[in-house]
């Protein structure tokens, strides 16, 4: 669907997360969904092939990330870019703090770091891009927080695995993301969007507790070479095409 407030500030979004299943056998299982902080407090729609159970992101078990060895490198900034939420002013996997990109140039922060957010002035439609790498000693997820602004897109070595925007315009919000990566360096780029306002707070936050949680659903039974649709949406009260704002929900089957 395209959420947003009007045509500037509207991306192609995601209002449910649908998992297909094709058993080979009969068999019972049990999905659990697994899910971050992001989504804690949350009530959702789940449908078991048409049959409809309301659901809640409360009262799952925690558990913490296995220890990931991450070394951050130096923050780059550019800016301020004019430019719509879903569309990014150069090409995000050509980011390169060596060179110009969008139209500006990045300038090295020496003293800003992972542990704070910090305030830019902006006009309306201008936004502010982060630019960092990351290296990982090994295979690793890593759970990252974001400030909103009007809106936010989080991009991972040129791949968007976050576009969202805060429509209620609720002061100092913020968005989870759960980051895989592989062994070696990786290239994060953030745009924060601003639509009517003064100033965007950017930052990347990595000292977010590394904790998911996870809570067993209704079981139920797969038959052999017969299709099960398992789908996550907003309570129906919420608008259609509100964004799902659920970045991090996985299913497992036990």
């Amino acid at each position: 669907s395209f959420s947003g407030v009007d045509y500037y500030g509207s991306f192609r979004s995601t209002v449910g997360l649908r998992w297909d299943l094709l058993p080979a056998g009969n068999k019972s299982v049990t999905p659990v969904l697994c899910y971050s902080e992001q989504e804690v407090g949350r009530e959702g729609l789940l449908d078991y092939n048409g049959t409809n159970i309301p659901f809640s992101f409360s009262g799952g078990i925690s558990s913490p990330l296995p220890p990931a060895e991450i070394s951050w490198g130096p923050v780059y900034i550019n800016g301020p870019l004019s430019g719509f939420i879903d569309r990014p002013k150069g090409d995000p996997a050509q980011a390169d703090p060596a060179r110009p990109w969008g139209g500006g140039q990045w300038e090295l922060q020496k003293e800003w770091g992972n542990d704070t957010s910090y305030r830019l002035p902006a006009a309306m439609l201008e936004n502010w891009y982060w630019l960092q790498q990351l290296t990982a000693a090994g295979p690793a997820r890593v759970l990252i927080r974001v400030p909103l602004n009007d809106g936010v897109a989080v991009y991972l070595n040129g791949e968007a695995v976050y576009i969202g925007n805060n429509p209620l315009k609720e002061p100092g919000r913020q968005t989870t993301l759960l980051l895989s990566l592989q062994e070696g360096t990786h290239t994060l780029l953030v745009k924060f969007f601003n639509r009517f306002g003064k100033e965007v707070q950017v930052g990347v936050d990595a000292n977010v507790p590394q904790v998911l949680f996870s809570k067993p659903l209704p079981d139920f039974k797969l038959n052999a070479g017969e299709p099960f649709r398992i789908e996550l949406r907003n309570p129906p009260e919420m608008p259609v095409h509100r964004d799902l704002g659920m970045p991090n929900v996985a299913i497992e089957l036990k």
